[in-house]
Order: structure tokens, then C-alpha cells, then sequence
């Protein structure tokens, strides 16, 4: 029986895609939702447009990259 290790879990996510795509969209995602938030720019209190359009750009942003 083998044992799980960390260094094991590391690879495992690596293989998912973490550090390819999951975390540049979640950092693009985070951050354009922050600025839409912040300036308004649809009125107050729009936040599912916000993450909308937070989905689309970090989509915008890692698409191009995984292909």
C-alpha cells in the first residue's frame, strides 16, 4: 500500500492544470471583479453583472493560453 504524500498532491494538481489555468483565471477573475466593483461601472449594487463580466475576461485571458 502506498502512501500519499505532499509532494504527490503537487504533482496531482499540476496535472489538473492548476499553475496553466485555474490560478491565472482565478487572479484575473478576482481582480477585474474587484475594479467593477470599486468604480460602479454598471451602478451600485450589480454584482452579477460584475462576475460576468470578471468570468469573461479571466475567460479572455486563459483560453488563448490552453490552446
Amino acid at each position: 500500500m502506498s502512501s500519499w504524500t505532499f509532494v504527490d498532491s503537487i504533482a496531482y494538481l499540476h496535472e489538473l492544470g492548476v499553475a496553466d489555468v485555474i490560478l491565472p483565471f482565478l487572479l484575473v477573475f478576482t481582480v477585474s471583479f474587484a475594479i467593477f466593483e470599486k468604480i460602479e461601472i454598471f451602478g451600485e449594487g450589480n454584482k452579477s453583472i460584475h462576475a460576468v463580466l470578471a468570468f469573461v475576461f479571466g475567460m479572455l485571458v486563459v483560453i488563448p493560453h490552453v490552446m
